[in-house]
């Protein structure tokens, strides 16, 4: 039978290979990033496949009869693929996962699979980790790459003007109609998921936040940290919502970052002068999980610290036809166009030792990573060699001037299109 999505995303075949290889599979990823579509085509694709969305179930005692078929499949070792979505909504679903576990320890089965996913991907994480001690497959996958679009368009190759068409059509892709929407749904499962489970984790917290408090961090990361001045209604609709969060008090504010930290919708890079001192944010943010005062205070230094990015361009975009409705323009402007850009790069490198330098006389190289001596300037025009300032790297690192259309290598500097680096990914600079 032919699939109702016959376009596969590339984590497909990871989550295939993954089920040939281990027992258990974890599919993990943010909320509609096309988890349950991958887990159907693998549902069509083998007959041996039982496809069970819990959040449909009507009863837990349905959810307990699944688990006994399960049960019974590992310890025959059926042939079986059973592909367990929303696996937050099934009853105490961390002891869910714990009993299937213990299943396939006990009686070590070689035919029988399971693969679990979830928009709950902290969790799920967590308490696959725990459950499986490492024996068990994690695919960790993200909303649809340029690349890949550029595949599911039949287009050979990247382009400036393909990339917009990506920038505007990705969030029709997924059917984002509002900002607002998504990230009240996101909200409204972590809610439903602490409330299911016995063992919340540390971080998935949600309590003294709503969908406004969460738009105005989106609005002020976007609009601030960028310096983006498009016309009156943008800058109405921002100095509204910034106002609305330097009102917001301070553990509130911590929780918002921390939520669309865990949701993967932002990217959280430190902004340092000095490169052999880049604080540890995923330090500093687990500070905060525990209560304890982290080096960075998130509401005096929100935009001079860090720099924070929303990860994928389909919110980005889809928090600009928010605001501008039938205003919004045609073609991107070069401001924008720039930002959007910055944003999705900075969301596809490495954050573990990156940082933005600032060095002395104002001179700022947009990303540098102190563990590959790499280093990034994003730019999406053919910027000169001379207006950068990676001379203020300490010799040996590898060097990346994002351009609008120039392909060169001068010296330790390698001149890429913006538009071919993403479709690349991390490459250039790995």
């Amino acid at each position: 039978m032919a699939s109702k999505y016959p376009f596969k995303r590339d984590f497909y075949e990871d989550v295939v290979k993954s089920i040939q290889k281990n027992g258990a599979t974890f599919v993990l990823g943010p909320r509609r990033c096309g988890k349950t579509v991958c887990l159907t085509q693998v549902n069509d694709a083998y007959e041996n496949a039982e496809y069970v969305d819990f959040k449909k179930l009507n009863t837990e005692q349905q959810g307990m009869e699944i688990l006994s078929r399960i049960q019974k499949s590992i310890e025959d070792d059926e042939d079986k693929i059973y592909l367990l979505d929303e696996m937050t909504y099934a009853p105490l679903p961390e002891k869910y996962i714990c009993k299937i576990a213990y299943l396939f320890t006990a009686n070590d089965p070689h035919n029988t699979k399971v693969v679990f996913s979830g928009s709950q991907s902290l969790a799920l994480d967590k308490w696959g980790h725990i459950a499986f001690c490492g024996s068990a497959g994690f695919i960790r996958t993200d909303f649809l790459s340029y690349a890949e679009w550029l595949r599911y368009k039949n287009i050979e190759k990247p382009s400036e003007e393909n990339y917009e068409r990506f920038l505007y059509e990705t969030p029709e892709f997924y059917k984002i109609e509002t900002m607002e929407e998504y990230l009240q749904a996101c909200l409204d499962e972590t809610v439903i998921s602490n409330s299911r489970t016995s063992n919340i984790i540390f971080g998935n917290d949600c309590f003294l936040l709503d969908v406004e408090v969460l738009l105005n961090v989106c609005y002020a990361t976007l609009f601030t940290l960028h310096k983006l001045d498009l016309n009156k209604r943008i800058s109405e609709s921002f100095d509204s919502r910034y106002h609305s969060l330097r009102d917001t008090d301070l553990r509130t504010v911590e929780q918002a970052f921390l939520f669309l930290k865990n949701c993967g919708l932002i990217t959280v890079t430190p902004v340092v002068k000095d490169l052999e001192n880049i604080p540890d944010i995923s330090r500093d943010f687990q500070l905060i999980i525990h209560g304890k005062k982290p080096d960075l205070n998130f509401k005096d230094d929100l935009f001079n610290n860090i720099n924070m990015c929303i990860k994928y361009p389909a919110f980005y975009v889809a928090i600009l036809k928010d605001i501008l409705k039938e205003q919004m323009p045609d073609h991107l402007p070069k401001g924008l166009l720039r930002s959007i850009v910055e944003c999705h790069a900075r969301g596809m490198l490495p954050q573990r030792w990156a940082a933005e330098y600032h060095a002395d006389n104002d001179n700022e190289i947009d990303y540098v990573n102190v563990i590959d001596n790499t280093a990034v300037e994003i730019t999406v025009s053919n910027k000169p060699i001379k207006g950068t300032h990676f001379d203020c790297l300490p010799d040996g690192y590898k060097c990346c001037l994002l351009t609008k259309d120039r392909t060169d290598t001068i010296g330790n500097i390698q001149l890429i299109p913006y538009y071919d680096f993403i479709n690349r990914g991390c490459q250039y600079v790995s």
